[in-house]
């Protein structure tokens, strides 16, 4: 958590939800991108009921974390971590 809390600081992360997808903003600066790959990764062993998946956009880096659209519930704890409500 800590590691989170410390990317979204440095990468002045903006949350939002819609439906059954968080997406969350980072900008591009210098190391966002690897510590988000790497934590994105982790993720993906221990909460694998959602996709986890890392892009960029233009300059941003963006975590997009999708459940199931049947089960949006999975991925609203998840949201809320983020400040995404």
């Amino acid at each position: 958590m800590r590691r989170w809390q410390g990317l979204a600081a440095r990468g002045c992360a903006v949350a939002r939800l819609s439906g059954h997808v968080l997406e969350v903003r980072y900008s591009l600066q210098p190391g966002v991108r690897g510590e988000l790959e790497e934590l994105a990764a982790a993720e993906r062993l221990c909460c694998s009921f959602v996709t986890w998946t890392v892009s960029q956009d233009g300059d941003d880096v963006m975590l997009r974390v999708a459940a199931d659209p049947e089960r949006p519930d999975d991925v609203a704890d998840i949201a809320s971590l983020f400040g995404a409500t």
